[in-house]
């Protein structure tokens, strides 16, 4: 006879779903061994950086822009347009 313990060392426990039996120790295995979504999140946790970076220097660089495409509207406002000829 096969106790607990025995049926646990030996990855014989199962867990029954319905009309399909599945090893936990097996699943749980396989899962852990399972690398297939790990590059999905890298790609995630890296692309979530670049855009982060961008706000970043979004918000560090528009002040500035304003500022300087104000001073060029003055320039150009104050420019006078000859028509004629010298």
């Amino acid at each position: 006879m096969t106790t607990w313990s025995n049926r646990v060392r030996a990855n014989q426990v199962s867990i029954t779903v319905g009309t399909k039996s599945m090893k936990l120790f097996k699943l749980a295995k396989t899962f852990r061994n399972d690398e297939s979504g790990a590059v999905t999140v890298d790609w995630v946790v890296l692309t979530a950086a670049i855009v982060g970076l961008g706000i970043a220097v979004y918000g560090v660089v528009s002040g500035g822009i304003q500022d300087l495409s104000q001073d060029i509207d003055n320039q150009l406002t104050g420019q006078a347009i000859s028509t004629a000829f010298e």
